[in-house]
């Protein structure tokens, strides 16, 4: 008898987590609609790493040389992923924030944060629009597998990684584990991942 009252429970549990699931569905894939025809007429914000608490504790531990060598290899990684955006990045505009203000742009405080080419705050750079997005270049974490992976991640304007099936990430290994793309590469995979999902969303 208490076999058969489990067993019941069980297939009861089952069926409300089927009847569940299309409604989850469909609420996961009405927002991921909404977010990239926002963003088709809004703006992506890239975050750019500074690595302070590194270079922090480099420097009070005397190690100026390895502090300025981690500044510089920085600046280089942000100057290569400004230039790959402003090259291959054609969806809709382009702003860039250093890690540091990140606090400021979840509280929607975006005066004084974006930086100009030569990776100076620039006060005269500000979003014409409050469509925007969140993009990350470094490792991906996927909770439902436990496992990350570098790549460029798109989240909301609360760091909150999207869902699909919105396109929220790009992979910077090929399919050969040996291979990697280049950062050109990624950022030209997801400029077309969100112009193939508008497009089939126009359709």
């Amino acid at each position: 008898m208490h076999q058969k009252i489990c067993d019941s429970s069980f297939v009861a549990i089952i069926l409300v987590f089927m009847l569940l699931l299309p409604t989850s569905c469909r609420k996961t894939r009405a927002r991921s609609e909404a977010a990239i025809k926002e963003l088709k007429d809004g703006a992506v914000l890239v975050r750019l790493h500074t690595s302070e608490l590194q270079i922090k504790i480099l420097k009070e531990a005397d190690k100026i040389i390895a502090a300025k060598r981690v500044e510089k290899d920085l600046e280089a990684r942000n100057i290569e992923i400004m230039a790959a955006f402003r090259d291959e990045f054609k969806f809709c505009p382009v702003y860039f924030f250093f890690s540091n203000h990140s606090e400021r742009i979840r509280q929607n405080k975006i005066d004084s944060v974006f930086v100009n080419n030569r990776l100076k705050i620039d006060y005269n750079i500000k979003p014409a629009t409050e469509n925007v997005l969140i993009l990350d270049v470094g490792f991906i974490y996927f909770q439902a597998f436990s496992s990350s992976t570098e790549g460029i991640i798109v989240m909301d304007k609360q760091f909150n990684p999207l869902e699909r099936p919105f396109p929220y990430y790009v992979r910077r290994s090929k399919p050969i584990p040996v291979l990697s793309k280049r950062m050109a590469e990624m950022v030209e995979e997801l400029n077309h991942k969100l112009a193939k999902y508008y497009r089939k969303l126009k359709l």
